[in-house]
C-alpha cells in the first residue's frame, strides 16, 4: 500500500510534467459513531472500528430499505470519527503537503499525529490545511478527524426540512506542491480564477487572477503563464507576468487576457468549453501547474423579458434537486451524479436549481458539459441569528461556494436564503446583514446574479439582482387561494413592486407513482398517505400552461427533479419519502408528469401513455390521456379507434369517457412508428376476479366499540379549515381503548353516520389469515365519502400489526384501491390484526374497508 501511494503521485507528476500532485485517499479509513474519548492520539486502538471508504455518511449508508427500516439511525444526531493511516514517502521531503476535504457535515475538527491542524464550521464546502510541518517522512501518519452534524447556532443552516447527513460526505485528497505554488488554501479553491470583464461573439476581455503562496524564507523570481485551449485543444490566448515572490505571504497576480471571436457557452445550443492552463514557471521551468475548465457567456434578467443568455432571450425551466441518492444520502458518487445529468439531459431541461446549499463540484462540471444553467445557492434557510460568531460563517460560506464554484461556466446564479421567515429576528435586523453577502457575491463576482428566493412578503426580498418564490398552487389545502392556473398572487406582486424580477424556484404537488383516483382534479389532503397521480399530472399542466402565459419569469423550477428523504415526515406512499418529484428516489420509476415535461422540452419525438401502472380499473369508464410532441395521436382500445386528436396544446392528448369491459382491455396510442400499450383490467365482481385476491372482504363483520373519545390531533399551523393536522394516528397512545374494542361487540361494515355508526368515532379491529403463500401487493379496498372541510370532517386511519399503512381525510363517492405494501411490508402466513380509527362525519357518511392482494404485480 506504501510503494502504491508513492507510485501513484509520482504518476500524476509524470502525467502533468509539472512538480504538483493530488490523490484522492478515501480508502482504508476506519469509523466509529459516537464520541470517543482520545481518538485523535497516534497510539490510540481503532482496530475494532467499522472500515468505510469516502465519502460517506453516518445516517446511514447501505440499502435504501434502511431508511424506512431503522428510522433512528437515520436521524441520529451527534458525533462520530474517523481515521486511516497515511504514509508519506522520504521523496516528498521537501516538497509542501496539504489536506483537502471536499465537504464534511456539519463541524470538522481534523488532527494529524495527534495535533488539531484545523476545524472547519459548514457542510457543503472544501476545507484545506497545509500539514507540510506536521508529517513524518518514510513514516505512517495518523489522521483522525471528528464530525459532528448537530444543530449549531454559529453555523448555518439553521433550519430546512431536508436531513443533514453527517460524515466526511465528499473526496478527500492529498496535494503536493512546490514551495512557492499557485494556492490550495484560498477558500479552498483552485486559486485560479477567470474574471469575464467583457464578453460578445466579437471578444472576450478577461483577467486571470491567480492567487500564490510562498513560505516564510522563499524567494525568486517566477512567472505566470496563462493559456487559454478551445475544444480542439487550439491555444487562442496566451499571456504572462513576472512575479517577485513575497515570502511567507499569499497574494494575487492578475493577467489580462482577450480571446478573438469566441464560442460563447450557450446553454443547450452550444455549450462551447475552454480550457485555462495557469503555469507557474522559474527559470523557465514549470514547477506547479493548475488546469481549469471554462466557459464565456454573459446572463441578464429584464423585468419585462426574462432571462437572457448572450444577449438573447432564454427562458430557465427545469427542477430543484437535492444531492441525495438512496443508500448513500448525501455522500453521492460519480455513477449518481451521471445519473442524474442522463435524467436531465432526457427530460430536456435547460436549468437546474440546486437546492439549498452548494453540492459536489462534479455535478457543475456535468452541468458545463451538457449546456444546463445551474442556479446554485449558500446554506441559509429559514432562519438566522445577529451573533457574531453566525454572520461571520455565513458570509465565510457564500465566499467557498462562489471561489470554489467561479470558473463553472453553467453557474449563472448566486443564492442568498431559502424561504427565510421575516426580515428581522429576535430582534436583529436582518436587512442590513442580507445586504452584507449581497454586496459581498457583487464584489467577488459582479459578472453574475444574486437571488433570493422566499415564500412570505418583506424587504429582503428587494436586496438581491432577481427574486425566486416558492409557491404549489392547490397543493396545501386551504393554505393559498384558487387552483393549480391561478398565477394572479404573482401578478398582484409585479403590479406592487416594479422593481422586482420575478420567477418561480419551487411548484408542483406530491404524488405517489403507484397511487391513483379516477379523473382528479382535486388535491388530497397533503398530509393524508394516498396521493394520487392522477392530479399531480393534472397540477403540473395547469401550472405550466399559467406559467407560459407569462413571459417576463425569468425563471420556473419544479420542485423537485427525484424524490428524497426527509425526516419525520409520513406523508404519500411511505414514511420518510418526499414525493413531488417527478422520478422516484431509485431513479427508476418514472411518473407520468415526467414525459409531459418532456413532450414540452426536449424536442426529439415522443409518446407517452400515462396510467400504466394503473391496470386495475372498477369504474366503467376512463380518462385516457398521451403526452406527445408529435402532431397526431390515436388511441385504440380492444382493437377499436377512439378518434385521433391534431395538434395538442402542450402535447395533452386527452379522451374522455372512453368505455371499458369488464376483465381485459387493452389500450394502445400510437402516431405512426411510435406506440405505447397498457393493459387495464376492469373489476366487477371483486369476490370472484382474477387479479384481486380478498384476505379481509369488504362488508364482513368486524369488532367495533363506538365512543365519543377522539385522538387528539395537533392542529396544522397556518392552514384554515382543517379538522385536525397530523396525518398519524398515535395507536399507542390508545391501549385502553383498544381492550374495550376487544370486549365490544360485532358489527358488519360499512358503517353508515344515520343508521349503524353511534358516537363521535369508531375503533375497529379484526384478525385474518393468511395463507401459506403470503401477500406480496396488499391493497385495501376503501370506500369513504367524508369530504375534508371543517364542517364535514371524517378521518380514517387504518393500521396493519400495529403499523399504521393509511390515514384518509378526504373522502371519495365510489371504492378505491390503494396499496400498502410500502408501509407493512409482505404479509407472511399466519394470523395478522388490521385496525381502524374511523371519525364519524357529521352530516352524514360511508366507511367500507377491505384488504386484498393484486396479484398482477406479486412477482
Amino acid at each position: 500500500m506504501k510503494k502504491y501511494l508513492f507510485e501513484a503521485i509520482i504518476l500524476l507528476v509524470t502525467c502533468h510534467q509539472v512538480m504538483a500532485a493530488k490523490l484522492g485517499i478515501n480508502d482504508g479509513w476506519l469509523f466509529q459513531k459516537g464520541e470517543v474519548v482520545g481518538a485523535e492520539a497516534v497510539e490510540f486502538d481503532s482496530s475494532d472500528w467499522e472500515a468505510v471508504e469516502l465519502p460517506h455518511t453516518y445516517n446511514p449508508s447501505g440499502s435504501e430499505e434502511i431508511y424506512r427500516e431503522q428510522q433512528e439511525a437515520v436521524q441520529y444526531v451527534g458525533p462520530a470519527w474517523y481515521r486511516k493511516n497515511l504514509f508519506v514517502d522520504q521523496a516528498q521531503k521537501g516538497k509542501r503537503l496539504f489536506l483537502r476535504f471536499d465537504a464534511a457535515y456539519l463541524r470538522s475538527d481534523v488532527f494529524l499525529n495527534g495535533e488539531k491542524i484545523g476545524r472547519h464550521d459548514g457542510g457543503f464546502s472544501a476545507f484545506c490545511y497545509e500539514i507540510t510541518g506536521q508529517v513524518n517522512y518514510g513514516a505512517d501518519n495518523v489522521i483522525a478527524v471528528r464530525v459532528n452534524n448537530e444543530f449549531n447556532d454559529a453555523i448555518t443552516p439553521l433550519g430546512g426540512g431536508y436531513l443533514k447527513f453527517g460524515g466526511i460526505t465528499r473526496p478527500v485528497w492529498l496535494i503536493e506542491k512546490p514551495q512557492v505554488c499557485i494556492s490550495p488554501v484560498h477558500y479552498a479553491s483552485s486559486g485560479v480564477y477567470c474574471r469575464q470583464l467583457d464578453v460578445s461573439p466579437e471578444r472576450a476581455e478577461l483577467e486571470i487572477d491567480t492567487v500564490l503562496n510562498a513560505p516564510a524564507g522563499a524567494g525568486g523570481k517566477y512567472k505566470v503563464v496563462c493559456t487559454i485551449k478551445d475544444s480542439s485543444g487550439t491555444a487562442v490566448a496566451k499571456e504572462s507576468r513576472n512575479v517577485k515572490v513575497k515570502a511567507g505571504e499569499q497574494w494575487t497576480v492578475t493577467v489580462p487576457m482577450e480571446v478573438m471571436k469566441p464560442s460563447l457557452w450557450n446553454g443547450l445550443e452550444n455549450p462551447a468549453l475552454y480550457q485555462l492552463s495557469v503555469e507557474l514557471q522559474l527559470k523557465g521551468k514549470t514547477v506547479d501547474q493548475v488546469d481549469v475548465t471554462t466557459g464565456f457567456k454573459t446572463v441578464a434578467v429584464d423585468r419585462d423579458k426574462g432571462f437572457f443568455l448572450n444577449g438573447k432571450s432564454y427562458p430557465l425551466y427545469g427542477c430543484a434537486q437535492h444531492q441525495y441518492y438512496p443508500g448513500v444520502g448525501s455522500a453521492m458518487r460519480a455513477e449518481h451524479f451521471e445519473r442524474d445529468a442522463e435524467i436531465m439531459e432526457d427530460l430536456g431541461m435547460n436549468a437546474v436549481r440546486l437546492s439549498h446549499y452548494p453540492h459536489s463540484e462534479y455535478r457543475f462540471d456535468l452541468c458545463d458539459k451538457a449546456g444546463i444553467v445551474v442556479f446554485t445557492e449558500m446554506a441559509l434557510i429559514n432562519l438566522f441569528n445577529g451573533s457574531e460568531a453566525y454572520t461571520a460563517n455565513c458570509e465565510q460560506q457564500l465566499k467557498e461556494m462562489i471561489y470554489q464554484l467561479y470558473n463553472h461556466p453553467s453557474v449563472a446564479i448566486w443564492g442568498l436564503y431559502n424561504e427565510l421567515r421575516s426580515d428581522e429576528w429576535k430582534g436583529f435586523n436582518g436587512l442590513e446583514f442580507l445586504a452584507g453577502l449581497n454586496r459581498t457575491a457583487k464584489e467577488i463576482d459582479p459578472a453574475r446574479l444574486t437571488c433570493g428566493v422566499s415564500w412570505k412578503a418583506g424587504e429582503r426580498n428587494d436586496i438581491p439582482d432577481i427574486n425566486g418564490w416558492n409557491r404549489y398552487q392547490g397543493w396545501y389545502w386551504n393554505a393559498y387561494e384558487g387552483g393549480p392556473s391561478d398565477f394572479s398572487w404573482i401578478d398582484t406582486m409585479r403590479d406592487e413592486f416594479p422593481n422586482r424580477k420575478l420567477g418561480i424556484t419551487e411548484y408542483g404537488a406530491g404524488a405517489a407513482s403507484n397511487h391513483f383516483d379516477e379523473h382528479r382534479r382535486i388535491a388530497p389532503y397533503n398530509k393524508d398517505q394516498f396521493h394520487p397521480q392522477d392530479f399531480y399530472n393534472w397540477s403540473h399542466e395547469e401550472h405550466w400552461a399559467a406559467m407560459q402565459q407569462r413571459p417576463w419569469l425569468w425563471g420556473t423550477f419544479i420542485w423537485t427533479l427525484s424524490e428524497f428523504l426527509v425526516p419525520n415526515y409520513d406523508q404519500g406512499r411511505a414514511t420518510f419519502l418526499h414525493d413531488k418529484g417527478l422520478v422516484g428516489e431509485d431513479r427508476k420509476q418514472f411518473k407520468d408528469a415526467f414525459f409531459f415535461y418532456k413532450a414540452n422540452w426536449n424536442p426529439e419525438p415522443m409518446l407517452h401513455l400515462c396510467d400504466k401502472r394503473f391496470d386495475v380499473r372498477l369504474l366503467d369508464t376512463a380518462e385516457i390521456t398521451a403526452y406527445s410532441n408529435l402532431d397526431e395521436v390515436e388511441l385504440i382500445v380492444n382493437g377499436t379507434s377512439m378518434g385521433k386528436i391534431t395538434d395538442a396544446e402542450y402535447g395533452i392528448h386527452r379522451w374522455n369517457k372512453v368505455p371499458l369491459k369488464s376483465g381485459e382491455n387493452k389500450i394502445t396510442v400510437s402516431s405512426g412508428t411510435f406506440a405505447e400499450t397498457a393493459v387495464w383490467h376492469r373489476v366487477t365482481d371483486i369476490q370472484n376476479d382474477s387479479v384481486l385476491k380478498e384476505i379481509v372482504p369488504s362488508g364482513s363483520e368486524w369488532t367495533v366499540f363506538f365512543s365519543d373519545l377522539m385522538p387528539k390531533y395537533k392542529r396544522a399551523k397556518g392552514v384554515k379549515g382543517i379538522p385536525g393536522a397530523d396525518s398519524e394516528v398515535k395507536y399507542a397512545d390508545l391501549d385502553a381503548i383498544w381492550k374495550q374494542v376487544d370486549e365490544a361487540g360485532t358489527s358488519r361494515l360499512p358503517l353508515i353516520a344515520d343508521q349503524n355508526w353511534k358516537g363521535k368515532a369508531a375503533y375497529l379491529k379484526k384478525t385474518f389469515k393468511v395463507d401459506e403463500s403470503g401477500v406480496k401487493n396488499p391493497c385495501l379496498y376503501l370506500k369513504q365519502t367524508a369530504r375534508l372541510s371543517q364542517a364535514n370532517p371524517g378521518r380514517v386511519a387504518i393500521s396493519i400489526d400495529g403499523r399504521n399503512v393509511l390515514t384518509l381525510e378526504e373522502g371519495c363517492d365510489g371504492y378505491r384501491l390503494i396499496p400498502v405494501g410500502e408501509r407493512c411490508g409482505q404479509l407472511t402466513p399466519g394470523m395478522h390484526t388490521i385496525t381502524v380509527i374511523a371519525e364519524k362525519p357529521l352530516k352524514g357518511g360511508f366507511v367500507d374497508i377491505g384488504l386484498v392482494e393484486h396479484i398482477s404485480q406479486k412477482k
